[in-house]
């Protein structure tokens, strides 16, 4: 399920969207880098390590290219 929001600083729509299951969320993730990626660069955040680590596994799964880079603490 997805709504659209306006951003405030843009002016465009922020879209906002509920899964049911892990699986759901990260097919739609893929199916939004694969389809909408402009000039080969997509992003996507994570809060925690074990999050990135089960999508990046998903990636591999369907083979979709990604690079890793990590915020280090200082």
């Amino acid at each position: 399920m997805s709504s659209g929001v306006p951003d405030s600083e843009q002016g465009s729509m922020v879209k906002i969207s509920h899964f049911v299951t892990r699986e759901e969320e990260y097919t739609y993730l893929v199916k939004q880098i694969t389809d909408g990626v402009q000039d080969g660069i997509s992003a996507v955040l994570f809060r925690t390590n074990s999050q990135m680590q089960k999508f990046a596994a998903f990636l591999r799964m369907h083979h979709v290219d990604f690079q890793v880079k990590e915020k280090i603490r200082g």
